[in-house]
């Protein structure tokens, strides 16, 4: 979905846990919303962004994604 708006496959880092560094952008996956931020702290091997901006995923009735980014 990221890389039909120009955001290359080289540049993503998939992974389950939340490994970042510091300045780094994270995307977070929800079934319901996209969360991005960009990490500011890492405290006790979590990340902590200061500003977050949030993506809608709206489903129609069959259950495919409508109307993204």
């Amino acid at each position: 979905m990221l890389e039909r708006h120009g955001v290359k496959r080289e540049d993503m880092t998939i992974t389950e846990t939340p490994i970042a560094k510091v300045g780094s952008i994270v995307v977070e996956i929800w079934p319901y919303e996209l969360v991005i931020g960009r990490v500011r702290t890492i405290r006790n091997e979590s990340f902590i962004s200061g500003t977050e901006f949030k993506i809608e995923l709206k489903l129609d009735e069959d259950g495919n994604y409508i109307d993204y980014l």
